[in-house]
């Protein structure tokens, strides 16, 4: 048996050190032949029974397992070495979706009976990384394996019957760009961004049509907001300088399904002055989204042309948000996890650091409470653009007064 010698017997050598002994011969007073072949079947057999009492006695394996499909996204897998498979996957699946996790790295850590630690890094969309530390209740069935007895707080500790985890997204005041004496080229004016419900359509032909005539929206571009979108969701098509919306009003909101959303942005005196230095901010095209820098979505308006592109992460900032904790009725709330907002650039003081371990606020699902996380300025930045908006998943992209 090749190699078999050098395996099965360590002891101390002269010198003190340990390694292998010097086996004894078959056929010498020690191994006699007629056991040598006992004996070698003896130690298989010992092998053997050792690695079944290994599995048997720990879930460690179900659990690296279970981590492992997790990972990977292979949820239905995951639920299946649980014993409620079932609300296991829809348990996953619930936090998949409402955190809107693009990566999960899970790692295993101590297994201790029925007990096996772990710790979570999930990338939450448009937020960054959640680092939190979890742990799985293990139990054997009858037959002797190893499942997760699952409860959701298997998914984070304290998540208890009937809650579910939520999240926040804020962003920041975007800064704005100033003349050489410190004075802002743009200034805030009053907008009105006009969306659509699709819910409350009920001519859509006739709604782009009249959209197209008053505004110059792109027909194909509106249709294609529309498809996939859910019936509730505002779709912003384009937003209008409180001049052009009046001239576009007595045709636009008489119309179901065309739904008005008012707000203050800087914009420059009026929409040609100095676009080509200054820029043109909008709803995120894929080149320009690669260029804003990590955190920022599709829906988030950044930088597409001029100063605005040029300095978009200075001016911009980082947005901020939170984890939740929220059940159907609970008054009180405590925070999950909490980015803070990173200020327009310079910053004037240094932010207060996050705590992503600390425990999730818990929240009223019809009532539910957001936590915003700032972002940075840039050129010559220093006052802001809009105050904060927060989002809680977002909205397709709409265009921008010309």
């Amino acid at each position: 048996m090749p190699g078999f010698d050098a395996m099965w017997n360590w002891s101390m050598t002269p010198k003190g050190r340990v390694g292998p002994a010097v086996p004894p011969e078959v056929g010498s007073a020690a191994v006699p032949r007629r056991s040598a072949a006992a004996l070698v079947c003896a130690l298989a057999a010992a092998a053997g029974l050792l690695a079944g009492c290994s599995s048997g006695s720990s879930g460690g394996s179900t659990a690296s397992a279970f981590l492992s499909d997790w990972s990977k996204g292979n949820l239905q897998s995951a639920a299946g070495r649980t014993g409620a498979p079932d609300r296991a996957v829809a348990d996953l699946q619930q936090v998949t979706n409402d955190l809107q996790v693009t990566h999960a790295d899970l790692r295993l850590g101590t297994v201790s009976g029925s007990r096996a630690d772990f710790s979570a890094a999930l990338t939450l969309a448009g937020l960054g990384v959640w680092r939190y530390q979890g742990h799985l209740g293990l139990r054997q069935t009858n037959g002797g394996h190893w499942i997760v007895a699952w409860a959701p707080s298997d998914i984070y500790p304290g998540l208890g019957p009937g809650q579910r985890l939520g999240r926040t997204r804020t962003l920041p005041p975007r800064g704005a760009i100033l003349d050489r004496t410190g004075a802002p080229l743009v200034l805030p004016t009053a907008v009105v961004t006009v969306g659509i419900v699709p819910g409350r359509l009920t001519n859509p032909a006739a709604a782009i049509a009249a959209l197209q005539a008053t505004t110059g929206s792109d027909p194909a571009r509106v249709q294609q907001l529309l498809a996939g979108a859910k019936p509730d969701q505002f779709l912003p098509v384009i937003t209008l300088r409180q001049a052009d919306y009046a001239k576009a009003k007595p045709v636009l909101f008489p119309i179901p399904g065309l739904s008005f959303q008012q707000k203050t942005e800087n914009l420059p005196p009026t929409p040609t002055f100095g676009r080509a230095v200054l820029g043109q901010l909008g709803q995120a095209t894929a080149d320009a989204l690669k260029q804003a820098g990590p955190g920022f979505e599709a829906s988030d308006d950044v930088g597409l042309s001029g100063l605005e592109l040029a300095y978009q992460r200075q001016l911009a900032g980082a947005p901020s948000g939170s984890v939740n904790r929220a059940s159907p009725c609970a008054p009180r709330s405590t925070n999950a996890s909490r980015t803070r907002p990173k200020p327009p650039w310079p910053p004037r003081r240094t932010p207060p650091r996050s705590s992503p371990s600390s425990p999730p606020r818990v929240s009223c699902w019809r009532s539910p409470t957001l936590r915003p996380t700032p972002r940075s300025t840039g050129p010559s930045a220093g006052s802001t653009r809009r105050g904060p908006r927060s989002r809680s998943s977002p909205p397709p992209p709409s265009s921008r007064p010309a």
